[in-house]
């Protein structure tokens, strides 16, 4: 809720949403995939709103109708007997539908394409290693007019460790290998005008896990 110039809060109307949605699933040979598309048409739809400096000014309803459509495909191949890959990708078309003040605009804070992928090699003693990847294509606004912009980013990783059915499992997981800057999510303002906000939620540097498991 937002306060008006008296001070009174101002009580949001109810998001409400009308959504289709088709998918398939499924195991042949050393392929699976899980595959959806989906389209939403919102009625007040409920946004989180920041002032330029970061903090939280209130939640708002969307001005207008929007849109939310788009894929989640999944996929795991084996690639030959030891050797893994699982791939993620999201296609997120979100945006105002014929607003008056933002048009079709691009709602922001969400990024258009997303991508994630392993590779994995998984040896029948229990041990496996392999390289991650996790990527944005393109760059997403931060405000609802489409004036400014967060860059789209790679990110690689390492995974290795031990798994056993009974006994003593272990993990080791370096992230974000390469020491990218990147802003793992924002906040959302109406309009930034073109100007940089502190509304960009820092990703993690490079970063190193590790744990240990004991089943009986």
């Amino acid at each position: 809720e937002l306060a008006n110039s008296a001070g009174d809060y101002l009580p949001n109307k109810g998001q409400v949403s009308d959504t289709v949605e088709i998918g398939t699933r499924g195991i042949s040979g050393r392929f699976g995939w899980d595959a959806t598309y989906y389209h939403s048409w919102l009625d007040n739809e409920l946004l989180t709103i920041n002032t330029p400096s970061g903090t939280v000014l209130g939640t708002i309803n969307a001005p207008s109708e929007t849109i939310h459509q788009g894929i989640e495909l999944g996929a795991n191949v084996d690639l030959c007997e030891r050797l893994n890959l699982r791939v993620l990708y999201n296609w997120n078309d979100f945006r105002f539908n014929g607003d008056p003040t933002f048009d079709d605009n691009q709602l922001p804070a969400f990024p258009e394409h997303f991508f994630k992928t392993e590779l994995m090699y998984k040896h029948p003693n229990g041990i496996y290693f392999g390289p991650n990847l996790e990527q944005t294509f393109e760059k997403y606004p931060i405000d609802m007019a489409n004036t400014f912009f967060a860059d789209p980013y790679v990110i690689w990783g390492f995974k290795a460790g031990y798994k056993t059915k009974k006994g003593l499992s272990f993990f080791f997981e370096a992230k974000n290998l390469t020491d990218e800057t990147y802003a793992a999510s924002t906040g959302i303002v109406a309009n930034a005008a073109g100007l940089d906000q502190a509304q960009f939620n820092p990703g993690t540097e490079r970063s190193y896990f590790g744990g240990v498991e004991f089943r009986w």
